[in-house]
């Protein structure tokens, strides 16, 4: 891609995110990004597993390494909207303790919670708005879960008082 083609692109985006901002109340804005930043996605790595072939459907990328590069071994971790775990169970694997939350049981019910992997684990079932806790966490986890949620700026209000960092 040319430099000047890519300066006109950043150029463009910048001044329709500004234009939105004007126009739109500012949840509505951050609500469209997320869904469309989540639409991307989905579609850039549909069009890689055609290119490239069954070998790009298998490889999960790098979030798992970044999630794990932000916490520690003696970090209390949220993982919220965790689904069936399988992230929850990486981060199990370095964290000291993490408490996984998922609104949805069914996936709740996919996880076998006695898994050797899962021993520092702890499964909460309900919506973080709802939920109370008694305890600061180090980090909290959202990964492919504020582009799901219709309440997302309540969420995150939520989780900024009760973790130092989110991930």
């Amino acid at each position: 891609m040319s430099n000047i083609l890519r300066r006109g692109i950043k150029s463009f985006s910048y001044r329709a995110s500004d234009l939105a901002y004007r126009i739109f109340p500012k949840k509505a804005t951050l609500t469209f990004y997320c869904y469309l930043t989540y639409i991307l996605r989905a579609v850039t790595w549909r069009l890689a597993c055609r290119y490239y072939g069954p070998s790009m459907a298998q490889r999960r990328g790098d979030m798992p390494e970044f999630v794990l590069s932000q916490i520690n071994p003696e970090d209390v971790v949220i993982d919220v909207g965790c689904a069936e775990g399988n992230l929850t169970r990486v981060i199990a694997g370095k964290a000291k303790r993490v408490v996984a939350v998922e609104i949805d049981k069914r996936y709740l019910d996919m996880i076998d919670q006695g898994e050797k992997g899962l021993k520092n684990t702890v499964f909460i079932n309900g919506d973080m708005v709802d939920l109370s806790f008694d305890q600061i966490f180090d980090a909290a986890v959202l990964i492919h879960a504020i582009e799901h949620m219709e309440n997302a700026d309540v969420v995150l209000k939520k989780i900024a008082k009760i973790a130092r960092k989110i991930i």
